[in-house]
């Protein structure tokens, strides 16, 4: 049967679903796919482990001059930025991730699944290093004061530590620490909702029911509400869905708030904090004092921004089923199982290199990490000439202005 003229040749993420509208979609919303994908010069550097830095921090863009001083001068835009990020790649990761399911369906041959793959891991790298790590990281560059989470942290030790010397107290980088992590030991804000509250005393009512000790570790008594009330365990995963928060959380606020007044519980744990901004306040002039809370306010906002953009990290919101990075994980599982098959697939100077990075389906998440970061950014061309042009094809689409 011969093919007609006019007949459209699918790209191989097209035959995976990933159609144009979804790209225009995806780049109208932000998304930037760079042409190469590299370390940056000179990379800030988190307290990470070694291995973290060589995949983050190593690939995080820098703020652009503007960029810095809007996030200078109101730094509760880039907690907003943060959070767009976060959703954005949540966005990308679920799109690439069904993409990638349906590689080992609605592809045939191994030169395609390999540039599908490939295209994958090149379009999520994107978005991680300049839609997301770009922002993100700066809620770790606590030392940097480069960085606008780094200026205010820097600040508000400043403030603290002209406190102690105000006070002529003996050793004051000593008590600057401990003030420090005694004002940080807990937010001042109120975020225990009217809703939330309803929701926690609802399963409080249901878990007195069942015969459970509630100091035992979280995890046991999760178990035992599954086992002894299936129902109860479905409604706690959905209440934690719609709150943004692990089921764990949810179950440890429901038992610690029981039927009290939980603001009133809130204020109760936040005493070491109140007290310690109240010492700091009484060393320092009625404008210091005024900054220092201002700046506490700042420092709150990049710490409860990093709890609620971890959590929809790992996958804890409305009707998402996985993780952001376990698209990674299928990734290199998926090109070990092609590679362990094909390795013809590679080009021959690099069979050696390539078969090194995925010697073993068994090695621990960081090393796969590692290894596609190594593959996207050193290997992009690594594989033989018709797995390169399907991979060249798909890009086409992506590069495509938006109308």
């Amino acid at each position: 049967m011969k093919m007609d003229k006019n007949t459209k040749i699918l790209t191989v993420l097209e035959k995976c679903q990933v159609t144009l509208d979804i790209i225009k979609f995806l780049k109208r919303k932000g998304l930037t796919v760079p042409k190469k994908i590299r370390p940056v010069k000179k990379p800030l550097r988190s307290p990470s482990e070694e291995w973290f830095y060589s995949i983050a921090d190593r690939f995080t863009p820098p703020l652009n001059p503007i960029e810095k001083q809007v996030f200078l001068t109101s730094p509760h835009l880039l907690t907003l930025q943060i959070l767009k990020a976060v959703d954005l790649l949540s966005e990308v990761s679920t799109i690439l991730y069904d993409a990638l399911e349906k590689v080992k369906t609605n592809l045939k041959t191994d030169e395609e699944k390999a540039a599908a793959i490939l295209a994958i891991l090149k379009i999520f790298h994107g978005c991680l290093d300049y839609n997301y790590l770009k922002y993100d990281r700066h809620l770790e560059y606590h030392e940097y004061k480069e960085s606008p989470v780094g200026f205010y942290w820097k600040k508000l030790k400043k403030f603290v530590l002209r406190a102690a010397k105000n006070a002529k107290i003996s050793n004051p980088e000593d008590w600057a620490s401990k003030k420090l992590l005694e004002i940080i030991s807990g937010p001042r804000r109120l975020l225990i909702t009217s809703e939330y509250s309803i929701c926690c005393k609802s399963v409080y009512n249901q878990l007195k029911n069942l015969q459970i000790n509630f100091n035992s570790p979280t995890k046991i008594i999760l178990d035992k509400i599954k086992k002894y009330d299936l129902k109860l365990f479905k409604l706690i995963k959905k209440y934690s869905e719609c709150f943004y928060c692990s089921p764990g959380k949810l179950v440890n606020d429901a038992i610690a708030l029981k039927n009290k007044n939980p603001h009133k519980s809130l204020m109760k744990s936040k005493e070491i904090s109140f007290k310690a901004i109240k010492e700091v306040k009484s060393k320092l002039s009625k404008k210091e004092a005024y900054e220092f809370e201002r700046t506490i306010e700042i420092i709150e906002d990049f710490i409860a921004c990093q709890e609620l953009e971890g959590l929809i990290a790992y996958g804890i919101r409305p009707n998402v089923k996985n993780s952001l990075f376990d698209i990674l994980i299928e990734a290199y599982n998926q090109l070990y199982d092609l590679l362990n098959k094909n390795i013809n697939l590679v080009r021959p100077k690099y069979k050696k290199i390539i078969q090194n990075l995925f010697k073993s389906k068994d090695i621990d998440v960081p090393s796969k990490f590692i290894a596609l970061r190594k593959l996207i950014s050193e290997m992009e061309y690594a594989f033989v000439k018709e797995v390169e042009e399907f991979y060249k094809k798909e890009f086409k689409r992506w590069n495509t202005k938006i109308i």
